[in-house]
């Protein structure tokens, strides 16, 4: 089981990289757009 576990690990870390740089593109433009408005709302 473990071995299999560790197999599929390291064959799926790099596609799980990939999906994070993603997640993590997709959540700082986010983040950066959230921050424009608020500080677009407090300068209001």
């Amino acid at each position: 089981m473990f071995h299999e576990c560790d197999e599929w690990m390291l064959m799926g870390n790099r596609a799980g990289l990939v999906h994070l740089a993603k997640i993590g593109r997709v959540w700082k433009s986010g983040w950066v757009l959230a921050q424009r408005i608020l500080i677009g709302r407090m300068n209001d």
